[in-house]
This record gives structure tokens, C-alpha cells and sequence, in this order.
């Protein structure tokens, strides 16, 4: 009874998600007819076992998904304890396994970065600080000319620390097209959004104290609109977008929303990670 009324009933239910149906070919084995929409690949929002593992990995998320197939479709956790087990035949399996969509499986350039997004950025910040590095000064007429990426050494440095917010930013809305419906609805709620603006503005910080760096790079405004010198801002600019670097390469997970606890790394393999990269960026 229990392979008849709750195992194949969950079975029919993935079956359905992907297949029309399944037919006997003369030699006798299984030919099952893909829906049109899946015969070259699954589409983004497809639900896969991935999703109902992760449903049923994590046991509070999936009692609160089971629900009953009576009329006020109530949850199987309402029942007592010790009656759940009994009641799995009653359950709208169909209903219970929707909805839980974790990951999007994008076949675009959006899941590649989003996959490898830290590797992108430590190229990337390579390039642009070898650039400020080896960029010389301009011959500028005596006039209060600026060059657009700066005059002196240090501001071509912060021009290139504005790097920071703006992988910020692609990386932020590579993680949301890469998330699933779950993991929306977690962005989407009222206390996340309560923690999001804040998030926000201190990611643009580094582009207020940029914009005031270069204000005050003006002859006739060397203290700029706040009244601090060049050289602090300067500072707190650089100290920022380090700050911001380092919780991009080690600590990524604050951008995600992830409907679990991610796996615990063991420092001795984290380290040998980072040690690895290091010999790699090294070399190259």
C-alpha cells in the first residue's frame, strides 16, 4: 500500500513534470515522449529532483509544503505527530511538489557568471589596478584640466576601485535570475527588504566618496564639498572598496539567499583553496 498510495503517486507527479507519456517500443523497452518544451533542454523554471531533494533535505520547509486533499487543503503538519505518517495517502502530492524551485538552470552567460563570478572579478580587478599602475601621469596645460580617470597615481587606484560596487551589482542580479521561486519569495519578503536597503547604501558608498575624491581633486576646492582633505577621502575610499573586495572573494553568501544552510568548508581545505588560486594568479 505505502508504494501505491504515497511512492507512486510522488513518482507520477516528476513523470509529469517532464513527460507525456511513456509507451513500449518493440524491443521491449521504455519510450517515454518528452514534453515539446523539454526536448532540447529543460526550461528555467522546470522543477527537477535537485528541488525536491532540497524540499524534502530540509524538514521545516517541506511540512510546510505537504498539504492534504481535503476541502480546506490544510498541512500535514497540523495533524499530531503521531498520525502524519498515516495520512501521506491523503496528500496532493501534485500541489505539495510544486512551487519549489530553487535554483534556474539558465542556459546564458547570466548562470555562467553567476557560477564563477569570483574568478571574474579577480581577473578583472588584476587588469584594472595593472592598468592604474602602469598608466602615466598627463601632460595637461596648467589650467585645472583633469584627465577622466585622474591626474595623480592614487586617484587612477580609486578609479579603479569602483570596480567593487559595480561587480556588486552584476553579481546581485546574476543571483536573481539564477534563483528560483523559493528563494525569490525570501528576497521579496518584508523583513529581507528591511535588510536590503541598507545593504544597498553601503555598497554605494565607495561611488559617494569616489565622486567626492574627484571633487576635491579641483584646484580650487582641495578639501571638496565636506570639508575633509583629498587624502582622506582618499583613504576611506580605498579602505571601502578593500573591504568590499575581500567580502566578495571570501565571504560571497552574503548576496545569496539560499533557502539552507550551505556546506561548512574545513579551514585546512579552504586554505589550500586559496593557496592554489594564489599559485595560479601568481603565475599568470
Amino acid at each position: 500500500p505505502f508504494l501505491a498510495f504515497v511512492v507512486r503517486p510522488i513518482y507520477n507527479v516528476i513523470f509529469d513534470e517532464n513527460y507525456l507519456k511513456v509507451s513500449i517500443r518493440p524491443d521491449k523497452k521504455d519510450d517515454a515522449a518528452l514534453k515539446p518544451e523539454c526536448k532540447a533542454f529543460q526550461p528555467p523554471d522546470c522543477i527537477n529532483y535537485d528541488d525536491w531533494n532540497e524540499l524534502f533535505f530540509d524538514a521545516e520547509r517541506c511540512m510546510s509544503a505537504i498539504v492534504m486533499m481535503d476541502e480546506n487543503q490544510s498541512k500535514i503538519s497540523d495533524l499530531p505527530a503521531g498520525q502524519q505518517l498515516n495520512h501521506l495517502q491523503c496528500v496532493d502530492w501534485a500541489r505539495s511538489l510544486s512551487h519549489c524551485k530553487t535554483h534556474r538552470e539558465l542556459h546564458s552567460w547570466v548562470g555562467v557568471f553567476a557560477a564563477i563570478h569570483r574568478v571574474v572579478f579577480v581577473h578583472t580587478l588584476g587588469f584594472t589596478l595593472t592598468l592604474a599602475a602602469v598608466s602615466s601621469s598627463p601632460s595637461l596645460p596648467g589650467n585645472g584640466d583633469i584627465a577622466f580617470i585622474g591626474n595623480d597615481a592614487k586617484v587612477r587606484f580609486a578609479t579603479a576601485g569602483l570596480l567593487v560596487p559595480f561587480h556588486a551589482l552584476l553579481w546581485t542580479l546574476a543571483s536573481w535570475g539564477t534563483a528560483g521561486e523559493v528563494v525569490r519569495r525570501r528576497w521579496c519578503g518584508w523583513v529581507n527588504l528591511l535588510t536590503v536597503l541598507p545593504r544597498m547604501l553601503i555598497w554605494c558608498l565607495p561611488i559617494v566618496t569616489y565622486a567626492l575624491v574627484r571633487e576635491a581633486e579641483s584646484e580650487d576646492m582641495q578639501k571638496g564639498l565636506t570639508g575633509l582633505s583629498q587624502e582622506t577621502l582618499l583613504t576611506i575610499h580605498l579602505v571601502l572598496c578593500g573591504l568590499g573586495a575581500c567580502a566578495i572573494l571570501f565571504a560571497p553568501a552574503i548576496f545569496e539567499r539560499v533557502p539552507f544552510k550551505p556546506t561548512g568548508v574545513p579551514v585546512a581545505l579552504r586554505s589550500l583553496r586559496f593557496l592554489f588560486w594564489a599559485l595560479v594568479l601568481g603565475l599568470k
